[in-house]
């Protein structure tokens, strides 16, 4: 039996802007080399990763996004931006000799990298051209929505794509941290092209973000769920028609806080408008989009659900407010 719960509101304003935010927040990043040989085995071209450079870099955002640029045209990848240098530092280990392995050797050499097996990270992935004449590397975009999975999944997925002259950027410890590395790589690694049209406006995000607090208020409800096995809590968001512009894309971490003030692992969820080019659910300008998550019940209290978005389009990103709702109910 479902029993939907009384909400009492209330909004805790952080700054809008996350790009104004990043320059003064200290990013890490890493680069390989990389080059296309002809696989012998294959009889085909193939990209090899020649080297990956152990030093961590740090800077803010601007400064990635210099390193990003200016490494393009030494042919080597920068891979980021990570919130955390231990981040940087575990996702360099996984381009370790990456070229050398077979399905058995990733097996191995993953089992010895000391790490929870069942934390998931995020992941996703690129192409690259070389400019005849400069040698310079450009990224070609390759609509593909952010990978989820265990350690292995992704050096598993990072060994077969160089096959493909495909490589996995990650890995990433939450899908907002891999969506705004991708944000990064498309907007300052590829090639000016019909894609960055003046409709990828900071001004229609920028309207969704503002409206997005009356959303939350106007279209947010929290049901228990006893039928369901297990039994849990269910987050339901919906998106109306005409909000959601239909070249711009959405972030929607959501959280439960307990009485203890300890809080559940966020989920996440992208969407995408009609026109964008990735492979993520698409929410229909003329339609919406409903969004549940579920939430197990347990024996801790619950005391507020908690809701963050970035909005993003081929041009700006843009962090929406995070949003805190608390309500009275019994809890039994």
């Amino acid at each position: 039996m479902k029993k939907i719960l009384s909400l009492i509101i209330f909004i805790c304003f952080l700054p809008n802007l996350l790009l104004i935010a990043q320059k003064s927040s200290t990013r890490y990043w890493f680069c390989i080399k990389m080059e296309t040989v002809v696989d012998r085995n294959l009889n085909a071209p193939v990209y090899k990763i020649v080297k990956s450079y152990p030093e961590i870099k740090s800077g803010t955002q601007e400064d990635f996004v210099k390193a990003l640029q200016i490494n393009l045209k030494r042919t080597l990848v920068t891979m980021g931006p990570f919130a955390e240098k231990s981040n940087a530092q575990f996702a360099q280990k996984h381009y370790e000799k990456l070229h050398f392995y077979n399905d058995e050797e990733i097996v191995t050499e993953i089992q010895s990298i000391k790490c929870d097996s069942r934390i998931e990270v995020y992941y996703f992935a690129s192409e690259i051209y070389f400019k005849e004449k400069t040698r310079a590397m450009i990224f070609k975009r390759i609509p593909c929505a952010v990978a989820e999975g265990t350690n292995l999944d992704f050096k598993q997925s990072a060994y077969e794509s160089l096959t493909q002259k495909k490589f996995y950027n990650g890995p990433f410890s939450t899908k907002l941290e891999a969506e705004i590395a991708k944000f990064y790589q498309r907007l300052y690694g590829e090639e000016i092209s019909s894609w960055q049209s003046m409709k990828n406006s900071e001004k229609k995000l920028q309207k969704m973000v503002d409206n997005f607090e009356n959303i939350i208020k106007e279209n947010l409800s929290f049901t228990m769920d006893s039928l369901s096995n297990p039994a849990s809590y269910k987050v339901n968001l919906k998106i109306p028609p005409k909000y959601f512009d239909e070249y711009s894309m959405l972030v929607l971490s959501t959280g439960l806080v307990y009485e203890d003030k300890e809080t559940s692992p966020l989920k996440e969820q992208t969407m995408q408008g009609e026109r964008v080019e990735d492979n993520n659910p698409v929410i229909i300008y003329n339609e919406g989009i409903e969004i549940t998550e579920s939430f197990p019940i347990t024996d801790k209290k619950i005391d507020k659900i908690r809701i963050k978005c970035t909005f993003l389009n081929n041009n700006y990103l843009i962090k929406g407010k995070d949003v805190e709702l608390s309500w009275t109910f019994n809890q039994k």
